[in-house]
């Protein structure tokens, strides 16, 4: 099964922000039963720097700093992934549903 995510989150401050500095954790992770075809971040304004990882945990990390005024921050991320099926007709499968 084929999936196509896309996330914008929004910041609008109250003043003007001179830097920003922010660590983003919005990229899907590549897991046993999850394939990333594709993700992209995009932020505006555009980052002076910007450093891509891994975390402890897997999970994929964007660390950017921003280093002109701004009062508004939007981080869209777009990706596509697969993931596959599993079955989960085994009785042990998943937890019993306790009354």
């Amino acid at each position: 099964m084929r999936y196509r995510i896309r996330q914008t989150t929004t910041y609008t401050y109250g003043s003007m922000v001179p830097f920003a500095r922010h660590v983003i954790r919005m990229l899907p992770a590549e897991r046993r039963l999850q394939r990333i075809a594709r993700a992209d971040i995009r932020i505006d304004p555009e980052p002076a720097e910007r450093w891509s990882g891994v975390d402890f945990f897997g999970n994929r990390v964007v660390s950017v700093a921003i280093a002109r005024p701004h009062k508004k921050l939007v981080i869209t991320c777009q990706s596509e992934l697969a993931l596959e099926a599993r079955d989960l007709t085994h009785p042990h499968a998943t937890p019993p549903v306790s009354a």
